[in-house]
């Protein structure tokens, strides 16, 4: 399963690449092989170039899509998305929604919450 909470919260004193880095290693994942194959969603996301910077300095809709990376790092069969658009642009808000169509056509069962 995968989660993504309203307001994602990160240690302070990590990256991006840190915190995905850390979380692939604690989901026992091999850390270089997910990092690359994660890649190409954090440029599509457009991060790559925050990704050296500390999370905490994000915006809102940089945390929200760090946190939706966490999300799909160990490719979870189900995603819980807590308002999962909110604080993003509207050019984010619909590469967002391409990508859950994307991961639900994949087989990713996607519930988002709450349900309004």
């Amino acid at each position: 399963m995968g989660f993504l909470p309203d307001e994602p919260v990160f240690y302070s004193y990590l990256s991006g690449w840190e915190i995905l880095q850390l979380s692939a290693s604690m989901h026992g994942l091999n850390v270089k092989a997910t990092m690359d194959r994660i890649y190409p969603l954090i440029s599509r996301l457009r991060l790559v170039d925050y990704m050296y910077n500390y999370a905490e300095d994000y915006s809102r809709g940089m945390k929200k899509k760090l946190g939706l990376l966490l999300s799909l790092l160990h490719e979870p069969k189900l995603l819980i998305l807590d308002e999962p658009t909110n604080g993003l642009d509207v050019e984010s808000t619909h590469l967002f929604y391409d990508l859950m169509l994307e991961k639900s056509q994949q087989g990713t069962t996607v519930l988002f919450y709450p349900l309004t």
